[in-house]
């Protein structure tokens, strides 16, 4: 398993801890995305609920991490910088 902890880019106060489970999940701000492939270092995970779909890519060769966030009527997207850490405080 590895640990990160990603800093929003448009702000230095928004941060949350990411772990990747290299076979199954992608933990990331308390919300648990299955993983659906890993590609040119690229790891892709989802996450689907009632109304909303949630997508999360992180870049393992700089370290960016990508969150989407779709509803019926309307797309967010956030974008991340992210460096590791040996802790995974806050995971089980």
């Amino acid at each position: 398993m590895m640990f990160y902890e990603c800093t929003n880019k448009n702000g230095d106060s928004d941060k949350h801890n990411l772990a990747i489970n290299g076979k199954e999940k992608i933990i990331f701000n308390d919300d648990i995305y299955i993983l659906n492939s890993v590609k040119n270092n690229k790891v892709f995970g989802q996450k689907r609920e009632f109304l909303k779909t949630s997508f999360v890519e992180f870049n393992q060769n700089n370290f960016t991490l990508k969150k989407v966030n779709s509803w019926l009527y309307k797309v967010t997207k956030d974008n991340y910088v992210c460096r590791k850490t040996d802790s995974k405080i806050g995971y089980k």
